[in-house]
């Protein structure tokens, strides 16, 4: 028996995705056609040996890489199976996530070269903490929601909020020290030395012109070179994966 169909057929179809590299994530959708309680022997579909791509609509999230079309037999019953591989567009996705992500990210590092005496570190730091959560509330509604794989963008974000929080912190706690301890004299000797050009003949003078104050700006310094190896390391990371994935 030989079945045809002239007309134009449409058909709808859903397929699972994997959202762990978007924005750069490629899919793969199986559609899947076969005669439901018949054999070879009775029913054969007729395909052609390729899938003609001329009346494909473009659209403007995903770009249809390649088709392809296998027949087999299964359970004496001919299938025809088309598999399209798509990748996302992800040129909006980077100028409206990954970029902004980024940029913020070592906003937030230049945090501690604001004197500590400006006034405006503390109001800083709450800034962007604020615009951490604006910008995960604006990645939570453009990312796909699936529990099953968890974007590594999510991740970046999350970590890049933890470090902001940890910056917060750290702020008012030096707040609190420059406001109660600033004018003492400090004992510890960590950074003591650390960034001086000219080093004073009178040790002992040093010893007691050297305050909180001046053991917290040079403790500004040491934060400001860590927190900045820590978002370019996780930047890096973060773009090699995306990379190789591309």
């Amino acid at each position: 028996m030989y079945l045809s169909y002239p007309d134009l057929c449409v058909s709808r179809f859903v397929c699972q995705v994997d959202v762990t590299y978007f924005p750069f994530d490629k899919q793969t959708c199986e559609m899947t056609y076969y005669a439901a309680d018949e054999t070879v022997s009775s029913v054969m579909l007729l395909s052609e040996d390729h899938v003609n791509r001329l009346e494909l609509s473009q659209n403007p999230s995903w770009a249809v890489e390649s088709v392809i079309l296998t027949r087999y037999v299964k359970n004496d019953n001919l299938y025809i199976t088309l598999s399209f591989n798509m990748r996302r567009r992800a040129s909006f996705d980077v100028l409206t996530l990954v970029m902004p992500m980024i940029f913020l990210a070592f906003l937030n590092v230049c945090l501690f070269l604001v004197p500590i005496g400006s006034g405006e570190k503390g109001s800083l730091s709450i800034t962007i903490f604020l615009s951490y959560g604006v910008f995960m509330t604006i990645v939570s509604h453009m990312i796909p929601h699936n529990s099953t794989q968890v974007p590594y963008l999510v991740v970046m974000v999350t970590i890049l909020i933890l470090v902001s929080m940890s910056s917060v912190f750290y702020t008012v706690l030096q707040s609190k020290m420059m406001s109660v301890v600033g004018d003492r004299p400090c004992r510890l000797s960590w950074f003591k030395y650390f960034n001086n050009r000219v080093i004073p003949i009178d040790i002992e003078a040093f010893d007691k012109q050297y305050t909180w104050k001046n053991f917290l700006v040079k403790l500004d310094n040491f934060v400001f070179a860590v927190y900045f190896i820590v978002v370019s390391v996780s930047t890096i990371v973060f773009l090699s994966v995306f990379h190789a994935n591309v």
